[in-house]
């Protein structure tokens, strides 16, 4: 059996993985604003009246140099050519529809300028399907060991942006806490988080649209957003007397 986790723990594991990533921040956007070339200027200190684009250069350089081809090829090893094809052209089909060249070369500048750089996996509607995850959207479990990720007991993936009608359409949500949403979202509150919602949304595209990627989504004009946050979490089964990862979606850190 394994004991559910109150909307109180929750909450407190993400404030404290969100303090421990919050030191990180000064350094990220520094790195971020080098790389922009948005770097201010002093008069008193610089003699050159531009900026020397060092860091963007550098990053370009690396690059070049680390770009791996992503059209792989399979060989089956018990010779059925039939199979062989099949896969082939599987993950010829999944690279174009996903554009693998684009997301692998945003996932080695995330790694280069953060440090880190996430990618989700998952299965969709009988396709592969992989998106490389903004870092500032993913929280470690805070005594996880820096080397070594699955020795943390949860991670989180933060501010998916979904809208309520879409929610109302997926089947593997709570419609119980869908429909408190919806009474949440008509209220006077609702509509300031709600709109906090829409432009988190649309600022969280822009910076994937500036790190190389260009078909990213944007927010639909009169849509409610809601965003939820996606909590792989390791808890303990007394039948199993194991560890089993259960996931929690939370919507605004409360539901």
């Amino acid at each position: 059996m394994i004991q559910p986790l109150s909307i109180e723990s929750i909450q407190k594991n993400y404030q404290a993985d969100l303090n421990w990533r919050l030191r990180r921040h000064p350094q990220w956007t520094l790195s971020y604003e080098l790389y922009r070339d948005t770097v201010i200027i002093n008069r008193l200190t610089q003699r050159q009246s531009v900026n020397v684009p060092y860091m963007k250069k550098t990053l370009k350089t690396y690059l070049t140099q680390t770009n791996w081809p992503v059209d792989n090829e399979y060989e089956s090893k018990s010779n059925d050519a039939q199979a062989e094809l099949y896969l082939n052209a599987y993950w010829k089909e999944c690279t174009e529809r996903l554009r693998l060249d684009i997301l692998e070369e945003v996932d080695r500048k995330q790694e280069w300028l953060y440090g880190r750089s996430f990618m989700k996996l998952n299965i969709l509607d009988g396709w592969f399907h992989m998106e490389v995850i903004d870092p500032q959207d993913v929280l470690v479990d805070r005594y996880a060991n820096p080397w070594d990720i699955q020795s943390g007991r949860r991670s989180t993936h933060i501010r998916i942006y979904r809208t309520l009608s879409d929610l109302k359409r997926n089947p593997l949500y709570d419609q119980a806490a869908i429909a408190e949403l919806e009474v949440f979202y008509a209220t006077e509150a609702g509509l300031v988080v709600a709109g906090q919602n829409a432009l988190a949304a649309a600022d969280a595209a822009q910076r994937m649209s500036d790190m190389g990627v260009p078909d990213v989504m944007r927010p639909v004009v009169g849509e409610t957003y809601v965003e939820l946050n996606e909590c792989q979490q390791k808890v303990w089964d007394e039948d199993e007397q194991k560890d089993v990862i259960m996931v929690i979606v939370t919507a605004n850190h409360t539901n």
